[in-house]
């Protein structure tokens, strides 16, 4: 398992304990089960579009040449 340091607001903090504790969780079960489930989750995908893709740049050598092309 890893360790990971999220910078947050004083305030988003506060609130974020408050809402773990009326679960009787912890702030880092709560940021677990996000990122786990964050894959799955469309807004969380309408929120954070994939980047474009990028250009494919120039072929190798070999791959421009082949017998095939």
């Amino acid at each position: 398992m890893r360790n990971i340091t999220v910078s947050i607001h004083d305030e988003t903090y506060c609130q974020a304990r408050v809402w773990a504790a009326e679960r009787d969780t912890s702030i880092s079960a709560v940021v677990q089960h996000l990122l786990q489930t964050l894959p799955g989750s469309r807004r969380a995908a309408r929120g954070f579009p994939l980047k474009a893709a990028k250009p494919a740049g120039p072929r190798p050598f070999y791959a421009a040449n082949s017998p095939d092309q």
